[in-house]
């Protein structure tokens, strides 16, 4: 198997910083189980690509921390 790697991190970053809360927040709403996220963007990935384990490594999340994504990001090249 070869490593994967992405062409452009920065974009990947954006993408996990903006998309990432907001599916979160359709967990936290009741619009998206717990167990549906964890398939779709864990396991069918995985599953997919032939990707490895990766032991030691984890995504802890706050349910109880609000986050505004800002409307411009400050790295960003938009402004």
């Amino acid at each position: 198997m070869s490593l994967v790697t992405c062409s452009n991190p920065h974009r990947l970053y954006t993408y996990t910083r903006h998309h990432l809360p907001l599916l979160l927040t359709a967990v936290n709403e009741g619009c998206l189980s717990l167990e549906d996220f964890i398939a779709k963007f864990y396991k069918n990935p995985k599953r997919n690509f032939g990707l490895p384990e990766q032991p030691n490594t984890y995504v802890e999340v706050d349910f109880n921390e609000e986050w505004i994504i800002p409307e411009v990001p400050p790295h960003h090249k938009a402004r």
